[in-house]
């Protein structure tokens, strides 16, 4: 039988809104729970990326260290039905941030071979994970050529000197 809690919170988590009921056990079945304290890092950047989280309860910061300095900027703050490394499941690449706890927390995770049990088991839960995926980086995508073409007609001095890398990283970013 499938947690109701869990179900709520799977179908209040983008990612997994389209799955139908047999979809939600099926990655259901494959979350494993965890827990964290205040102050809690839950990975940092440059690790090994194992999964996604899915956030049930608590606050998390994702920080990034800037290049060349142990300056820290807050990048994003989430909560419940928040989702984290979610491309660790189509890459694997190193993690790009570092996630803390601000208070309690408690959420899933789905490994990377959990996902990989998914989509070999043929269930039709992990294409439409993968499609809501591709939405959320084309949508992320967008957000950002919409700030770099600000930023482009700006022109602040600080644009200004990186005007070139900025319209170098735009041009990539248009060529998808």
């Amino acid at each position: 039988m499938l947690n109701l809690s869990l179900t709520t919170l799977l179908k209040q988590v983008s990612l997994f809104a389209d799955l139908d009921r047999d979809e939600a056990a099926d990655v259901s079945r494959r979350l494993r729970r965890v827990v964290f304290e205040p102050g809690q890092r839950v990975f940092a950047q440059g690790d090994p990326s194992d999964g996604m989280y899915v956030i049930e309860r608590g606050e998390f910061v994702v920080l990034a260290t800037r290049a060349g300095t142990d300056e820290r900027v807050v990048l994003a703050e989430l909560g419940p039905g928040a989702i984290l490394g979610e491309l660790s499941l189509i890459d694997g690449s190193p993690r790009s941030a570092t996630v803390e706890t601000v208070s309690m927390g408690s959420g899933y995770v789905l490994s990377q071979e959990a996902f990989a049990d998914l989509r070999a088991s043929g269930s039709f839960a992990a294409p439409k994970i993968v499609l809501q995926l591709a939405r959320t980086l084309e949508q992320r995508k967008r957000v950002t050529e919409q700030r770099l073409r600000a930023l482009i007609d700006a022109g602040d001095a600080k644009a200004s000197l990186a005007s070139r890398e900025v319209r170098e990283l735009f041009g990539r970013l248009l060529k998808g």
